[in-house]
């Protein structure tokens, strides 16, 4: 790919929500911690841009503001404290092309269910994505997820 298209970054966007989705799946049925931290670091080094170096390092914003870098997620996957979970696209709101094709910002709506530490969460969050492409592939090189809301039953 020489520049993105709107219809690439649905496509990648979808896949991703889908690919950590799976992800999350496998913290209930698969208790291999490195199992589990495989499929993780896979879906992550699938999706996500690769460090360049300590300042410039690839990662998704809690809604607290706390960074959660490669090795951090994979943590939260492996530790235990979430079960129950699932990541499902409402809807891609925005997509705006960037940098003469070569950078995307696009926010999307997920239904996000998750247990953590015991405590249920049925959150229908905003997230937003800024995406770059990098040698012909699409790699998320920031991400931002909001705070959730209940999801509407």
């Amino acid at each position: 790919m020489s520049v993105i298209t709107k219809d690439a970054v649905t496509t990648f966007i979808t896949n991703a929500v889908q690919g950590r989705d799976a992800c999350f799946q496998l913290l209930d049925k698969e208790t291999d911690k490195d199992v589990i931290a495989k499929a993780v670091t896979d879906w992550w080094t699938t999706y996500m841009a690769p460090d360049t170096d300590d300042d410039e390092k690839t990662c998704m914003m809690r809604p607290s503001g706390n960074p959660l870098y490669c090795e951090e997620y994979v943590q939260m996957h492996t530790s235990g404290l979430i079960k129950n979970s699932s990541a499902k696209l409402v809807s891609m709101d925005h997509i705006r092309i960037m940098a003469g094709g070569q950078a995307a910002v696009v926010s999307v709506v997920e239904d996000q269910i998750f247990t953590y530490q015991g405590t249920p969460n049925e959150d229908r969050a905003t997230v937003t994505f800024v995406l770059e492409l990098l040698d012909g592939k699409l790699k998320i090189v920031h991400g931002h997820r909001g705070a959730g809301n209940p999801i509407p039953k």
